[in-house]
């Protein structure tokens, strides 16, 4: 697996980002967006030492790579952009939009895929990650400044590995298309909307070809009490639904070592947490979960239904995140 990983770092782009990641997709060691590596510069360690020092809490620590994760926005030369396609209408969205031809990779996953684009380092001060639902369950994410994308080899706790469709050997990073540039410069909202489906209403006019709110039958009843709830959770806690958290907490619950999805207490709080944060964040306690071998399809759905979407907050996540750094970096 190491001769590998550092055969596939010979083939990245050398000024490219990168930050060493586990068997999880959790990148090891602390403040991993700021302390990165150079591919050639990692796999000269790896190649004269099999390991690589990482900043733990303490000092540097030396850990064994299982992948490496492409850190997003700002570099020498460009400011580089993920965009993530979840789901079936996420990958239709795509389509009707329309991209150039450029890297991407998968997880393996159905109609799950990233596509990298770059943009000029003039717009950097401009952009800002975000999500945009398209669907039930369903999202684009533009991932912007410090976040990350996991690169092929590295481990997928479900499908095995990432793997590419189009290799930087293959092609070349595009250009982002306009249509990009513009959902990512979209100016931050002061008063975050009280609902996913508000959220979605206000950054869509009639024309975006993006979003077509006639995508999904719309239940008035079910949108009312979503709405309601989302409103109570808002009230107490702000920042709970401001968008741009949504693709933070979804990159937390990447990070969170699965053991916390072995024990009861720490999966059902988890899941309490994401609830209270937005409505729409069942699929990702459903795909978390699937790394415990306690898992059994169907429970996270009937669990969900019974959270009142109030008392434990994203805080609690963030806590995971910081216990899964320190102990399993």
């Amino acid at each position: 697996m190491l001769n590998e990983l550092i055969e596939q770092l010979s083939l990245l782009p050398e000024h490219w980002p990168l930050t060493p990641v586990g068997n999880h997709k959790n990148p090891l060691g602390v403040r991993w967006n700021e302390r990165t590596f150079f591919p050639m510069e990692a796999a000269g360690e790896l190649i004269a030492n099999g390991k690589l020092n990482v900043l733990g809490k303490y000092g540097e620590i030396a850990t064994v790579p299982k992948g490496f994760g492409l850190v997003t926005g700002l570099n020498s030369e460009e400011f580089l952009i993920a965009l993530d396609a979840d789901g079936n209408s996420a990958m239709a969205a795509i389509e009707r939009c329309g991209i150039p031809e450029t890297v991407s990779f998968t997880s393996g996953r159905q109609s799950r895929a990233q596509f990298l684009f770059k943009a000029p380092l003039t717009v950097a001060p401009l952009m800002r990650s975000r999500r945009l639902a398209t669907g039930t369950l369903e999202a684009l994410e533009f991932r912007g400044n410090k976040l990350m994308s996991v690169l092929p080899p590295s481990p997928h706790p479900i499908t095995g590995k990432y793997v590419w469709i189009a290799s930087p050997t293959q092609c070349e990073v595009a250009p982002a298309p306009q249509w990009i540039l513009t959902q990512m410069q979209q100016p931050k909202t002061v008063n975050p909307p009280a609902s996913d489906r508000a959220f979605r209403e206000r950054n869509t006019a009639a024309s975006d070809p993006i979003l077509d709110r006639n995508i999904e039958a719309s239940n008035p009843i079910l949108d009312r009490n979503l709405a309601e709830r989302e409103r109570i959770v808002f009230e107490r806690n702000p920042t709970a639904l401001d968008p741009p958290n949504l693709s933070e907490i979804k990159l937390l619950m990447e990070v969170i070592h699965p053991k916390f999805a072995d024990d009861y207490h720490s999966w059902l709080f988890a899941g309490m947490a994401l609830k209270s944060t937005s409505s729409f964040l069942l699929s990702d306690w459903d795909e978390w979960s699937q790394q415990s071998s306690k898992y059994v399809p169907g429970v996270c759905q009937a669990k969900w239904i019974s959270f009142k979407g109030s008392g434990i907050t994203s805080r609690y996540l963030y806590w995971l995140a910081k216990l899964s750094a320190r102990h399993w970096a």
